[in-house]
């Protein structure tokens, strides 16, 4: 009696589990299917309503369960084959990076933005090189700014 008991509470134990990882996959696999296709937004209603469906005749279809897991494999398979790069084309404001050159106790910071903002989308975009001598250096303040409460990403500020 007790074995059996353990046999059926595993096996309910195994279901949830692959029923929560399903999701959590379904999940993932919307966010990529929105960010980086054309018409994302469409395709993700779409693909919602197939797993809703695929998801509510698990019982009765189990090809179908079985075969909905198969496109967020995809998917996967497709976000893994983007290739890492830097040279994409940016939003002006974010089009050029800071780079450092150490000379001694001189440090030169070329690109720094230097931007004098009308509205959120009116600006002029300005870099600026910031020369810094370590020796006259007195105070360094150091900012982080937390987007969204999260751990992650972070706005760093320095100031000299």
């Amino acid at each position: 009696m007790h074995l059996t008991f353990l046999r059926r509470a595993c096996s309910a134990a195994a279901r949830i589990l692959m029923t929560a990882a399903w999701f959590c996959f379904s999940v993932w696999a919307a966010g990529v299917v929105f960010y980086n296709v054309w018409g994302g937004a469409v395709l993700v209603w779409l693909y919602v309503a197939a797993m809703a469906y695929a998801f509510a005749l698990r019982g009765k279809r189990p090809v179908l369960w079985r075969a909905s897991w198969g496109v967020p494999a995809l998917l996967l398979a497709y976000y893994l084959c983007i290739p890492a790069t830097n040279d994409k084309e940016w939003q002006p404001s974010w089009s050029r990076l800071p780079s450092v050159e150490i000379n001694g106790n001189e440090i030169v910071v070329k690109d720094v933005r230097s931007f004098i903002y009308r509205t959120e989308r009116d600006f002029d975009a300005r870099y600026v090189t910031r020369r810094f001598d370590l020796d006259k250096l007195a105070t360094l303040d150091f900012a982080v700014s937390h987007w969204d409460g999260i751990r992650g990403p972070y706005h760093v500020v320095l100031r000299f």
